[in-house]
């Protein structure tokens, strides 16, 4: 395994967002441009489809960052915090092997 691993935990929110966008367009797709009427059925299993891809997106990161950190740690590497970064929705966690490594990435980004 590398000394360093970084964990974009950003990523998981827009897979979310991804799915629910998807099924809202794969809808307006097919009733508007194909001008095919769907079903009051099919139309209750894609909102059902866009609600849980809203759910993955809002539970998945926390449970992957969870799931993560605790594999990492389990595996000998420790939480660098300092070089760890956040910008909006994009967190962006660093793992590295011993605290040395931690410090020169600290310093690289100064």
């Amino acid at each position: 395994m590398p000394d360093i691993v970084s964990f974009n935990k950003g990523h998981y929110y827009l897979l979310g967002l991804g799915v629910c966008v998807g099924v809202f367009g794969l809808i307006a797709t097919l009733e508007h441009w194909f001008s095919i009427i769907l079903s009051e059925a099919t139309v209750k299993k894609l909102f059902r489809v866009a609600v849980l891809g809203l759910m993955l997106g809002l539970l998945l990161p926390h449970f992957s960052h969870f799931g993560f950190s605790r594999y990492f740690q389990s595996h000998g590497y420790i939480s660098c915090d300092a070089a760890s970064h956040r910008w909006l929705h994009s967190v962006i966690l660093v793992y590295t092997k011993n605290e040395m490594l931690c410090k020169e990435l600290i310093e690289a980004r100064k």
